[in-house]
């Protein structure tokens, strides 16, 4: 996970730098297999917003192996959900 600066924010399309950056995905992990790419900007975990990369390490720290969590995501410019 990478921090988001104004910059970069809006290199993805975003008004503000708010979010966490997927700097890259570990072969074989949940990450991976939930779908998540490098590049992709977490915005929301269980619709609750990511303002940095440690809200999200956090939040996911609280959860249990193998507990499913929704994602809002930015790839290229486009918003979606993963699981």
């Amino acid at each position: 996970m990478q921090e988001l600066n104004q910059a970069l924010a809006e290199s993805f399309g975003l008004r503000t730098p708010d979010g966490a950056l997927v700097s890259g995905v570990t072969p074989g992990s949940a990450a991976e297999q939930a779908g998540l790419k490098a590049g992709d900007v977490i915005l929301a975990l269980d619709g609750q917003s990511i303002e940095r990369s440690g809200d999200l390490a956090a939040r996911i720290g609280m959860a249990a192996p193998g507990d499913r969590v929704r994602i809002a995501i930015v790839r290229r410019g486009e918003r979606m959900q993963i699981d």
